[in-house]
């Protein structure tokens, strides 16, 4: 998909919208459905068994450190209109096709691995999601989307790949809105993993956004020692198909009943708001 295609998939999905009084991610499933489990749209999948795919439309995305991880990322989007979304980097999709379920959002899911956009087109397709547009490119096409077009950009796992630092979180920022926001997840290590690009830390991670143009954002800690504890539990269990069907569910209650936050966290969930003229603060849609 070029760039004209991709604005005109975009504008033909923008339907209007009540922006301002839209304060939280409305999910249809809890109006008149059982409530869906977190990841269950990755049951689509053909490449797994039957019994794969009755298991994840059950407990959904049988992935324990995504889903602790996600507690975090779907409280920090609940504070800002959820209309019109970037999902850079968007890795299995799973967050985009959450939002989704929400026939009135409308979300662009970018990610530079082909195969991972072919597989988030492939399930949206199968569901039905018009409002999901896919595009693969890398860090270089940000520039090329409308600006101030998005209510909110969501970077997981992600910024810490880019080459250039500053200058994605410039184009993230100019294509927010005023008023809307960027949620962003990362680590804060004291090495490069594979591919990594930048290494954070608490003393600058604050001026990385402020000089892009946000307002100082709001940074909180997570994964701390009980997540990862928790963690490393799955990753054992996780080569054994037979264990890790009996253990999930367990090691799902034991993340819901601890905190999104730590004071002992190895990684941060960073919400930074870009600025509306002539206002010195933002405020929040809903607390």
């Amino acid at each position: 998909m070029n760039c004209e295609d991709m604005r005109s998939s975009l504008h033909s999905c923008a339907a209007p919208f009540p922006w301002a009084d839209y304060a939280e991610i409305h999910d249809p499933a809890l109006d008149d459905q059982p409530v869906r489990a977190f990841g269950c749209e990755y049951a689509c999948r053909q490449d797994w068994s039957r019994w794969q795919r009755a298991f994840i439309t059950v407990f959904g995305i049988v992935d324990l450190p995504s889903r602790i991880r996600a507690r975090a990322v779907l409280w920090a989007l609940q504070r800002f209109s959820c209309d019109h979304i970037l999902d850079v980097g968007t890795g299995t999709g799973v967050y985009a096709l959450y939002i989704t379920r929400d026939a009135e959002s409308r979300v662009l899911a970018l990610d530079i691995d082909q195969r991972r956009i072919a597989s988030v087109s492939d399930i949206s397709g199968q569901l039905g999601r018009i409002g999901l547009t896919t595009l693969c490119g890398d860090d270089g096409v940000l520039s090329s989307l409308p600006r101030a077009y998005f209510s909110v950009g969501l970077a997981v796992e992600v910024l810490q790949y880019f080459p250039d630092l500053p200058r994605t979180l410039r184009d993230l920022h100019e294509r927010l809105r005023p008023g809307g926001g960027l949620v962003v997840h990362i680590p804060v290590r004291k090495e490069f993993w594979p591919y990594e690009r930048t290494l954070f830390d608490d003393a600058t991670l604050p001026w990385l956004f402020i000089n892009a143009g946000f307002e100082p954002p709001e940074i909180h800690q997570t994964f701390g020692r009980v997540a990862l504890a928790l963690g490393r539990v799955f990753s054992r269990c996780a080569s054994r198909p037979a264990v890790l069907a009996i253990v999930y569910p367990l090691l799902l209650l034991g993340a819901a009943l601890i905190p999104k936050f730590t004071n002992s966290g190895e990684c941060r969930l960073v919400i930074a708001r870009k600025p509306i003229p002539n206002s010195s603060t933002t405020p929040l849609l809903s607390e």
